[in-house]
């Protein structure tokens, strides 16, 4: 059961437009390890609102405004409405140090 707080959140994140991407799930409490975001998925076709999931490997981040959208190597397109409280947004921010480094070859937080 997703908090009240937690609700508004998603709501607001799925009232907003994002017309140049399919959004396939928008996940809450996000964290990202190893190249892959943990967190719980809903208004997803795959899988059961709240479910816990772990994506396959994220391949691109897009930075919005106020949100992020993250890209899989299976084509999966998550929003990310909030980040887990225990560095969540913490783990994002190191992943976009990676992405931009000369560590991978790539464009702006794109993985090739």
């Amino acid at each position: 059961m997703v908090s009240s707080y937690k609700a508004i959140l998603l709501v607001k994140a799925m009232l907003e437009d994002y017309p140049d991407y399919v959004i396939t799930g928008y996940l809450m409490d996000v964290y990202i390890n190893s190249y892959c975001a943990s967190g719980h998925i809903y208004k997803s076709a795959s899988y059961r609102n709240g479910a816990l999931i772990l994506s396959e490997e994220i391949r691109k981040v897009v930075e919005f405004e106020h949100r992020y959208l993250i890209e899989t190597v299976d084509g999966e397109r998550f929003l990310l409405v909030n980040f887990h409280s225990c560095g969540g947004r913490q783990s994002l921010k190191f992943l976009l140090e990676i992405f931009t480094s000369g560590g991978l070859a790539g464009s702006r937080y794109c993985m090739q």
